[in-house]
């Protein structure tokens, strides 16, 4: 019988991965098993082990909760048809033989299972054709004529070589005036990949700043245009979450808390004059105040 843990909500809801393996991670950062396209996840939230009495999860984030089957715990054993959900996202354990799964990924130690049913190459096809046309001349009963060799001169080489030349001097002057051989595209390649290392890494504010001097460099960088508004937009969307954050723990009075979460937008922002950074100094200042004064 074989394990699988399935997505059924959360931005990567439809993903099935299969348990070849233990010390299984899940978490935001891509240091994990499973990484989870989720702001609400820690960045190494949860441990799957296995024990004499099965699989067994643990929460490993001293902020985020885990839930099994509905029930907020540090730590559980999963069952067939067990749900945990860790922020936004649910995972159901599945005991079968050959899941269908949407979007594999390459992980450590869980595989995700793929279609068993491939299309056929266009290869393939193409040998059918040849095949049935041989066939077809083979049983015509018509004699064949066979093409006169024509000999080329010392002229007609000539000319095909000429013509060879201005092909290729074409192809290079192409490639040339395309700008991807200059020293300000390949300058801009080099700033883009260290951003898109970034990137993936969620260091959204110097992936942004990467992408940015790419893009001075040469404007009609495609990709760097393209992550730079993805940057921004993950950007935008960890610094809701930790100001969200930061107001949850103040209306808690947990104002020690609040005061991390509301320091960790100031450092994401870093621009004094952004209306959410003098949002977040103002409720950090007065969390201070509550705290020095035992209000």
């Amino acid at each position: 019988m074989e394990i699988f843990l399935q997505i059924q909500a959360g931005e990567d809801a439809g993903t099935t991965y299969q348990m070849t393996g233990v010390g299984l991670s899940i978490g935001r950062s891509p240091e994990n098993d499973i990484t989870l396209n989720d702001m609400k996840v820690s960045r190494k939230h949860v441990q799957i082990d296995f024990d004499a009495q099965g699989m067994k999860v643990r929460n490993l984030s001293s902020k985020a909760p885990m839930y099994v089957n509905g029930q907020e715990c540090k730590e559980a054993h999963m069952q067939a048809g067990s749900v945990l959900k860790i922020g936004n996202t649910e995972l159901v354990l599945v005991l079968q033989n050959s899941p269908a799964v949407s979007e594999p990924q390459a992980v450590n130690n869980v595989q995700p299972q793929v279609e068993e049913k491939q299309k056929r190459s266009p290869i393939f096809y193409i040998l059918v054709l040849i095949v049935i046309a041989l066939a077809y001349l083979g049983l015509s009963n018509e004699p064949k004529k066979e093409d006169p060799i024509t000999l080329r001169d010392q002229e007609m080489i000539q000319t095909e070589i000429e013509e060879s030349k201005k092909i290729a001097e074409q192809l290079a002057n192409k490639r040339h005036t395309s700008g991807k051989e200059t020293k300000q595209y390949l300058d801009a390649q080099e700033s883009y990949l260290k951003g898109f290392r970034d990137y993936r890494e969620g260091n959204y504010p110097r992936a942004i700043t990467s992408f940015e001097a790419a893009i001075a460099l040469y404007p009609h960088h495609p990709l760097a245009n393209e992550y730079l508004v993805l940057a921004k937009r993950k950007l935008g969307e960890e610094i809701q979450f930790y100001m969200q954050e930061g107001n949850r723990f103040f209306e808690n009075s947990q104002y020690r808390k609040a005061i991390s979460s509301y320091k960790t937008v100031m450092v994401l922002i870093k621009d004094k004059n952004n209306p959410n950074y003098k949002a977040a100094n103002a409720k950090l200042q007065q969390a201070r105040a509550i705290i020095e004064g035992n209000f």
